[in-house]
């Protein structure tokens, strides 16, 4: 009645994968849609300061409300490509929790609230000494278990499994990242 594990083998290359599809809608904002309107609009004054504060900001203000009233415009185009991208910032999360559900067995999504629920409803010391029929399953440790058993079987130069043995691994990076 093992329980597979293989997953964790897939699992840095589905979080990068992740990774890269959350960094899309701020790619496509950043060179599409928005491409430095906001910079524009202030601008990069500090180089042309001079020794007339009083004039470089009246120049300054000027160019400013120049800049503002020529993007005026555009200023309906820009909040509906900007509602695109949040949305699309969105789809990409869930779209990246269902991917990390499906391999994770179908436990992913509900992960939190049963961790949540299991620290909520978890009964004192005592209570588990005395009858230990009542303890719950961590679900941090059924999700991302700290011991598994490992298998190994050796055989012979002619191929088949001679002797199958099993040993207690300790996967390190879960034990580290639960406590």
């Amino acid at each position: 009645n093992d329980r597979e594990t293989h997953y964790y083998l897939w699992l840095p290359f589905i979080l990068l994968l992740c990774m890269g599809l959350v960094k899309i809608p701020r790619v496509i904002w950043k060179t599409i849609c928005e491409r430095g309107i906001m910079a524009s609009l202030v601008g990069d004054e500090a180089k042309t300061r001079e020794n007339n504060v009083a004039r470089f900001e009246a120049q300054t203000g000027k160019k400013i409300v120049a800049r503002f009233n020529k993007l005026k415009k555009r200023t309906v185009q820009y909040h509906v490509y900007f509602a695109l991208c949040e949305l699309l910032n969105i789809v990409i999360i869930l779209l990246c929790f269902q991917i990390l559900d499906s391999l994770l067995n179908g436990k992913f999504w509900m992960y939190g609230a049963n961790v949540s629920n299991y620290y909520k409803d978890k009964l004192p010391q005592e209570d588990l000494n005395a009858n230990s029929g009542l303890e719950k399953n961590n679900p941090m440790c059924n999700l991302f278990p700290t011991e598994v058993a490992c298998n190994y079987c050796t055989g012979s130069i002619g191929g088949g499994c001679n002797d199958k043995h099993s040993h207690l691994c300790i996967l390190s990076n879960n034990l580290f990242n639960q406590y």
